[in-house]
């Protein structure tokens, strides 16, 4: 009775019932499909986005590093200096890395060398006079790094009499060497540079190592200060390492002259546009301009550094879907198509019933997952943003305390500097009578 009761249903409206068998097992599960090759595709899109971003910052960071000249040279002379302490013989392995350093910079750099006597090594000195000021000299910069490695970050003040024997030695070493950026070369990260000595000539800034064998100082040429030598070679060590980068710096306001790069792939106009952008207030630091992605930082009142990797459209979610849709009925029209050709050539033309529903089970089981996939997906974006986000606001909120610490601070000490005057006054206040 009900299969009677179907059959005149399906003859009685007969478009009725094949509208609702293609829109339940067609439309609805391509619309399902759509929306889950959407997902799936935006969240690569966002990975790979992140990972270009974050490459363009890893270049930034690099050339903002190397941007500081007197931190790029004290890099290059402790690394010769750490060479040649960590090997077995360290005065022919420092020989070796100054023959380097003074053939890659000429008449940059001029050195004197002790042994682990404070005795002048006289084949790696360039100072042939003045023994009674460098064994002065030498006694002085090891009493220095000494107390540095003590005392860390150490007030060299507090060295008896260095004063007096920095005062001594001041004409030697140099008129603008104060006492406590005497430590700078001994300063980890950043904060490590050399030393001004003089305003101008060949000794204009001093770099000095104390090892257990060797201890060495430089003196350094001022014209390698002039040249933006630390950026120049970020840029080339960039492009070596990272060929599909392109980096450089340009002065403020930004002009076409004012940009300097070791290769020059995006015409210079368009970075001055996008830089132009990014000077208006721009959200973020990356941009899409034409078709590269440039990332820019501020560098300092007069500098900015730029870095920019091409975009390949054939990452782009459209373009990628429509390749994927375009592959996927190619090779489906060839399934197809040879399984026509093998069930003519073999004369089959059923399919059994248990085929027939297993096929049934797969097709309707892979509607709920296509839902779930979607679903999953949203969920995994949503948790990994709130993620991020609490964490920002965590280290926010540790921010905040520490500055309301400080404030406490400042006033605590405030209230402890006026009670200390307060009582000094009562104790003998005759310096605050009028004469």
């Amino acid at each position: 009775m009900k299969k009677s009761s179907e059959q005149l249903l399906q003859r009685r409206f007969p478009l009725i019932t094949s509208v609702a068998m293609v829109l339940c097992f067609a439309v609805f599960p391509l619309f399902l499909v759509n929306a889950a090759l959407d997902r799936l595709l935006q969240i690569r899109f966002d990975r790979d986005f992140a990972k270009t971003q974050h490459k363009l910052d890893q270049a930034l960071d690099l050339i903002e590093t190397y941007s500081n000249d007197s931190h790029y040279v004290h890099l290059l002379l402790n690394r010769s200096f750490t060479r040649a302490t960590n090997s077995p013989v360290p005065a022919k392995q420092l020989a070796r890395q100054i023959d380097l350093l003074k053939s890659r910079f000429p008449n940059t750099f001029f050195f004197i060398v002790w042994d682990k006597n404070g005795r002048v090594i006289d084949k790696l000195t360039d100072e042939k006079s003045y023994a009674y000021i460098l064994r002065e000299t030498f006694k002085l910069l090891s009493e220095t790094a000494e107390y540095c490695r003590k005392h860390y970050p150490a007030n060299l003040q507090k060295i008896p009499d260095i004063e007096k024997r920095l005062k001594m030695l001041r004409h030697y070493l140099g008129r603008l060497v104060p006492i406590n950026r005497l430590k700078t070369p001994l300063q980890p990260g950043k904060l490590a540079q050399t030393v001004m000595a003089e305003p101008d000539g060949t000794k204009s800034h001093l770099w000095f190592a104390i090892g257990r064998e060797v201890s060495m100082l430089c003196f350094i040429n001022k014209d390698i200060f002039t040249r933006q030598t630390g950026i120049r070679f970020a840029m080339d060590y960039l492009a070596q390492k990272s060929p599909e980068i392109e980096s450089g710096v340009c002065g403020y306001p930004v002009e076409e002259s004012s940009i300097l790069q070791v290769k020059n792939i995006t015409p210079l106009n368009e970075i001055v546009v996008a830089i132009g952008k990014f000077e208006n207030l721009h959200p973020g630091n990356i941009l899409e301009q034409g078709n590269r992605l440039i990332a820019y930082r501020l560098l300092d009142t007069k500098r900015r550094l730029f870095c920019s990797i091409g975009i390949n459209a054939n990452d782009q979610v459209d373009v990628r879907k429509k390749y994927l849709i375009a592959s996927t009925f190619k090779w489906l029209t060839v399934f197809l198509f040879i399984l026509l050709v093998y069930t003519r050539k073999n004369s089959i033309n059923f399919i059994s019933v248990s085929a027939k529903l297993a096929g049934l089970f797969l097709y309707a089981g892979g509607i709920p997952v296509l839902i779930v996939v979607i679903i999953a997906a949203d969920y995994l974006q949503q948790m990994k943003s709130e993620l991020i986000y609490a964490q920002q606001s965590n280290k926010l909120t540790t921010l905040r305390q520490i500055d309301d610490g400080f404030v406490d601070f400042l006033k605590r000490k405030e209230l402890d500097v006026g009670k200390i005057l307060s009582e000094y006054y009562q104790r003998d206040n005759s310096f605050f009578k009028k004469p």
